[in-house]
């Protein structure tokens, strides 16, 4: 579930919170200088671009964990099987040594 949530909602929700992060402060700023209020929060903010930021992000998240994330992946792959009515879980064992 966390990496569900690094790799998948952190990514696509960063650019947005980031963004009403700096309003947020924009405004408290604007508050303390004593000019005048902004208008609601929801009518200069430019969703369509948060939403490309956010997708752009996570595409490359899930490009670099294709690329450099994972096991190795030579090996020798034995399915999961029954064994005297016991399941016995799949298993990847090391490839054989050439003496080549």
């Amino acid at each position: 579930m966390l990496k569900k949530l690094l790799t998948i909602a952190l990514p696509l929700a960063l650019p947005t919170l980031l963004y009403f992060t700096y309003s947020y402060l924009e405004w408290r700023r604007a508050l303390a200088s004593g000019t005048a209020a902004p208008p609601p929060w929801w009518i200069d903010v430019p969703w369509v671009s948060l939403a490309a930021a956010g997708a752009a992000l996570l595409a490359v998240v899930l490009v670099a964990l294709a690329l450099l994330g994972g096991h190795e992946i030579s090996g020798v792959y034995e399915p999961a099987r029954l064994i005297d009515g016991r399941l016995v879980p799949g298993t990847t064992t090391a490839p054989p040594v050439s003496t080549d």
